[in-house]
């Protein structure tokens, strides 16, 4: 939180998108919330079914109406965890926040100060938080799958520049891909 309170200097009178550093994810993730800006100050991507997660690891998440609730490590009582992805509007009352503060508290109080602060489910969409080396294993074993479309991916979106084809959006080869890819297009 408190990272980003100083961030918020550098970016402007822009929305923002701030993805944890440590978190792999599908691409239609942030597209999700892209899609979303404007509706409320704050976005923050949740899920209520993670695949690849540990849950006592997580950032849990109460979420009501659509709206956060309350998020923190601790919660017994949650309807989603935090998928490392969230969305900034420039509207944000983040400004008037100060020192240091986790980012559920920030997102807490930038709700308790009158900001729009609302969930978006990205429930089925695969991701993975890599915070311990059993985090690791779960990748290399669990999802091994989405980690490799996701390289793919990669590739050919490099490709596509160096041929100078940056035209058409790549596609995963998969056949699980290419379902996943349609049903959040």
């Amino acid at each position: 939180g408190y990272s980003l309170l100083l961030a918020w200097k550098s970016v402007g009178d822009d929305d923002f998108i701030v993805s944890m550093s440590d978190h792999v994810y599908d691409p239609s993730i942030p597209e999700k919330l892209v899609k979303e800006m404007g509706r409320a100050d704050v976005l923050i991507g949740v899920d209520s079914r993670p695949l690849y997660v540990d849950v006592s690891e997580a950032t849990k998440v109460l979420v009501e109406d659509g709206r956060i609730v309350k998020m923190g490590k601790q919660l017994r009582h949650y309807t989603h965890v935090d998928v490392g992805v969230m969305g900034f509007s420039k509207g944000a009352p983040l400004k008037e926040l100060k020192g240091k503060i986790e980012l559920s508290k920030l997102v807490e109080t930038t709700s308790s100060i009158g900001g729009d602060v609302l969930a978006v489910d990205v429930s089925g969409l695969p991701w993975i938080d890599l915070d311990t080396p059993e985090d690791i294993r779960r990748a290399e074993v669990e999802a091994r799958e989405f980690i490799g479309e996701l390289i793919e991916g990669l590739w050919n979106y490099i490709r596509r520049f160096r041929t100078g084809d940056a035209s058409e959006k790549p596609q995963p080869s998969s056949r699980r891909g290419r379902e996943r890819f349609k049903a959040c297009a």
